[in-house]
């Protein structure tokens, strides 16, 4: 079985420990699965038939047997790009849990990533309809799919919070009331948020990362100032760099990243961003995750056709930067950028 783990170029964990629904009541096995490849929707099943039925049991023999599957390819193309990709994370953070290959899936969710609403703030320019609703019409998971995740939920070691915008999403805070009410506070907390809004009605979500024991916090930010906002439209820099400051006085022990999506439209920026960040001594210089698009393709920086002047900068923030993570990003937006040369 750790074989599997060590040599696999396909394995991943999460089938046997995760499923990924969204608004619309996709369901997915991961949140980088292929978004024209859903597994079912949950409008008239439970999650524990849809985690069992024959296109996930399909996936996990294939997996066991070192057979690729389209709906996994972002993962691929990563891997092969030396990026870090959900899949290699997955096998890491989860690795114990390698056993569970030769049980039957259950309602133990180790791992847990649930878009409850589109709800949004923003309007980005690479997002759409079924992550914001700013994009389209409002989408909300079933009442009885929100029941169903009631029992899950004491398994949970780990869960992902994304968009919509997790921040002003009303479940998000529900489920973490339910772990501080059972003394859960151990759950691994990771967000992705447009870090726009700490404050839900009454509620501020400085106090709740403040109760919980590991909590990392990806701000979801493509650039600075006027650049961004024309990106992620409505974006206010400066509530953006105000709530940066209230967070490094608040929650001092909070691990802080910015998570940026590398597309056309920002790869010429993103360089000149990190710097003034980590100068002013808002980011540390290695708390860079990178995103790279890889769909829409018209947004893909493959598509950009002078490239001189973007390797050279690329090249030059390397240069500057110490060996270490964020050394270590810029070189995988170069790497996957010569790779599509």
């Amino acid at each position: 079985m750790r074989k599997l783990l060590r040599k696999s170029k396909v394995f991943c964990m999460l089938p046997w420990i995760h499923t990924h629904i969204i608004a619309n009541g996709n369901v997915y096995p991961c949140c980088v699965s292929e978004f024209d490849i859903p597994y079912d929707n949950i409008k008239d099943k439970s999650i524990k038939d849809i985690i069992n039925n024959d296109k996930f049991n399909k996936l996990r023999n294939n997996m066991l047997n070192d057979i690729p599957t389209k709906s996994c390819s972002k993962c691929y193309e990563l891997d092969e790009s030396n990026i870090p990709s959900l899949r290699k994370y997955s096998n890491q953070t989860f690795r114990k849990d390698i056993h569970r290959i030769n049980e039957k899936i259950s309602n133990k969710m180790k791992y847990m990533d649930i878009r409850f609403s589109n709800i949004c703030n923003f309007k980005c320019v690479t997002c759409g309809p079924d992550y914001s609703s700013q994009h389209g019409p409002i989408q909300q998971l079933p009442k009885s799919t929100i029941d169903e995740i009631y029992e899950f939920l004491p398994y949970v070691e780990e869960v992902s919070w994304a968009g919509g915008e997790p921040l002003v999403t009303e479940e998000h805070y529900k489920i973490l009331d339910y772990w501080i009410e059972n003394s859960m506070r151990n759950v691994r907390l990771r967000y992705t948020t447009n870090f726009s809004n700490f404050y839900f009605k009454e509620k501020s979500i400085l106090d709740y990362w403040n109760s919980f024991d590991d909590v990392r916090v990806s701000a979801s930010l493509d650039g600075m100032g006027k650049f961004v906002e024309n990106i992620r439209v409505n974006t206010n820099w400066k509530q953006i760099e105000d709530n940066r400051k209230l967070m490094m006085k608040e929650c001092p022990n909070v691990f802080f990243e910015i998570t940026p999506t590398i597309s056309n439209l920002n790869i010429e920026h993103i360089t000149d961003f990190h710097r003034n960040w980590v100068e002013r001594g808002l980011v540390d210089k290695n708390h860079i995750r990178v995103n790279m698009l890889t769909s829409p393709t018209k947004y893909r920086i493959d598509t950009i056709e002078n490239k001189t002047k973007i390797i050279d900068k690329l090249q030059n923030h390397i240069e500057w930067l110490e060996n270490g993570f964020g050394k270590r990003s810029f070189e995988n937006i170069l790497n996957f950028f010569e790779k599509k040369t």
